[in-house]
């Protein structure tokens, strides 16, 4: 796994050269945690239940569960940052009243196309089939439901720090390799500016340590009247508030969690925001305006 973790960070650090991105010491000791966090989950089934490493003998028996390895079980102690399992999941949208799969049709229905973007996705459903067949509340959801549709007129897309899938259906990619803050440079992963409908991010966002060049970036990807689901730390908030008004966002709702669920947050696109850019000037990422101080 260490190995894994450097041929991630140095993949990483290629798509911060692609997005000019220059990044802060914190920003990496951040990010280690991140893709170590990323690398175990993927060893886990999908929403398993990870007890704290305090509690040392719960910690130790789920994870021998789950790796059938004494050897591994007790290697993981030595691992940074805590053990997580994704399975991918619309619960941050739904405690907003946001229903992902109903806004996705509504689009269909009067847009000639839809696009979706999923920060941190995970296995986004796939590797869990027996329990999201019944659901559509994630993107294999979504996938299975308007199989029709897909790789016609609607296109999943989801980012990850590391690789998770091999093979994914027609209309379906995964982005490895992408924090929240560098999804800009999506637009040279044949995802357009200007043409994503809804962005969202379960928890990946809430561990981002630069989160304005977060909502500069999805501004970009956004269209007109396009939203953004996230959560972030509450630290954060004054700068998040100052953001949405410079990138043209309107926050249409919000909900303190509090812990480790911080503020999850909606934002709209303002339906008068040129596509790809904002109104005060036509510009590109690298162009865009940046909070002095913050990015």
């Amino acid at each position: 796994m260490f190995k894994e973790a450097a041929d991630a960070r140095s993949a990483i650090e290629h798509t911060f050269r692609h997005d000019t991105y220059i990044t802060k010491p914190a920003c990496w000791k951040s990010l280690k945690k991140g893709i170590n966090r990323d690398l175990q989950a993927k060893r886990l089934r999908p929403n398993v239940p990870v007890p704290s490493r305090r509690a040392l003998i719960p910690y130790l028996a789920m994870m021998y569960r789950e790796t059938g390895s004494i050897t591994d079980s007790l290697t993981s102690l030595l691992y940074d940052g805590s053990w997580t399992s994704s399975g991918g999941s619309f619960k941050l949208a739904k405690l907003l009243n946001i229903d992902i799969p109903a806004e996705i049709s509504s689009r269909l229905s009067e847009q000639s196309e839809c696009r979706f973007l999923e920060i941190g996705g995970g296995w986004a459903g796939f590797a869990d089939a027996g329990t999201n067949s019944s659901s559509n509340q994630s993107i294999a959801g979504i996938a299975k439901t308007l199989e029709h549709e897909l790789g016609k007129r609607l296109f999943l897309d989801f980012t990850n720090l590391t690789q998770w899938h091999d093979n994914l259906p027609k209309g379906v990619r995964e982005h490895p390799f992408f924090t929240a803050a560098s999804i800009g440079a999506l637009t040279q992963r044949e995802v357009p500016a200007g043409t994503v409908d809804i962005i969202f991010s379960q928890a990946a966002a809430y561990f981002e340590t630069n989160p304005v060049r977060f909502i500069r970036a999805s501004a970009y990807l956004l269209r007109p009247g396009g939203l953004l689901i996230f959560n972030h730390q509450e630290r954060f908030s004054d700068d998040i508030k100052r953001a949405t008004e410079t990138f043209e966002l309107v926050q249409t709702s919000s909900l303190q969690l509090g812990g480790m669920n911080g503020v999850v947050v909606a934002l709209q696109k303002t339906p008068c925001a040129i596509e790809g850019g904002w109104t005060s000037a036509h510009l590109t990422m690298r162009e865009a305006p940046l909070l002095e101080g913050v990015l």
